[in-house]
């Protein structure tokens, strides 16, 4: 199974609108997926989804249920796991309580391709846990100065806990390929310059008005629009997914 954890710096970037919507494309090619709610702020996944799932994490911290049996599906291929209020919970849990949940997604893996962990905007301690666990890491952003300058911030940390992470970036909400690039090149040089590391370029997800809209109607767009910008663009990132183990390619 590829763990791969989605996170950004600050929020607003549209990091879980890309969760939901991978998860989706990744599941419709026949990958076995699970998506799972690591935001320790606001699990809102089920919503996305429009979903509303029997049991969360908050059931597998109390000991009423396994991670397994929290699985919800959500389309064939696709499950969820639902934050519910239970990570503060499980992230301030001890290392026995811990090792015994990692434990338990590792068995996951036994009969599932991907795990996507939609983790909180901002780096809580109590996110490490799933990056260390992730065997890549999305650091999605927007072309917008403070989302490029806090995407820069969240990388630096990732290095510092984890010097052997594998890191890519997405742009999300550009207006064109050159833009997405632009952004791309400007991270990967000062992340060179300054942590002397070499982060990915994931892919760019162009602005479509049909997104907003995609999550007031509680649904993931991939499931309704196939042929918009940004699922096409998303399915492109997915198509990467498949084919790498984590893509330090600089743009062309």
């Amino acid at each position: 199974m590829k763990s791969i954890a989605i996170t950004s710096g600050k929020g607003g970037v549209g990091k879980s609108f890309l969760t939901t919507n991978l998860g989706w494309i990744l599941a419709a090619s026949g990958r076995k997926t699970i998506v799972f709610d690591a935001d320790l702020q606001l699990a809102n996944l089920d919503i996305l989804f429009g979903a509303s799932p029997v049991h969360s994490l908050q059931h597998v911290v109390a000991g009423q249920v396994s991670l397994r049996d929290a699985l919800h599906p959500i389309a064939p291929d696709l499950h969820l796991i639902s934050g519910g209020s239970a990570l503060p919970s499980l992230m301030s849990a001890g290392p026995k309580r811990m090792a015994t949940f990692f434990d338990q997604m590792e068995e996951l893996g036994s009969d599932h391709d991907f795990i996507l962990f939609d983790t909180g905007a901002g780096l809580d301690s109590r996110v490490l846990a799933f990056l260390k666990f992730s065997r890549e890491i999305l650091v999605v952003t927007t072309p917008d100065p403070s989302a490029v300058s806090d995407a820069y911030a969240i990388v630096k940390v990732i290095f510092n806990r984890k010097p052997d992470a594998v890191v890519s970036l997405i742009v999300n909400e550009v207006s064109h390929e050159r833009e997405a690039i632009a952004v791309a090149r400007t991270l990967q040089d000062t992340v060179v310059t300054f942590l002397g590391k070499a982060v990915g370029f994931s892919g760019w997800v162009r602005q479509d008005s049909a997104a907003a809209a995609s999550v007031r109607n509680r649904r993931p767009l991939a499931s309704t629009d196939l042929d918009g910008k940004a699922v096409s663009d998303i399915a492109e990132i997915a198509r990467r997914m498949q084919l790498s183990e984590g893509d330090l390619r600089r743009p062309a």
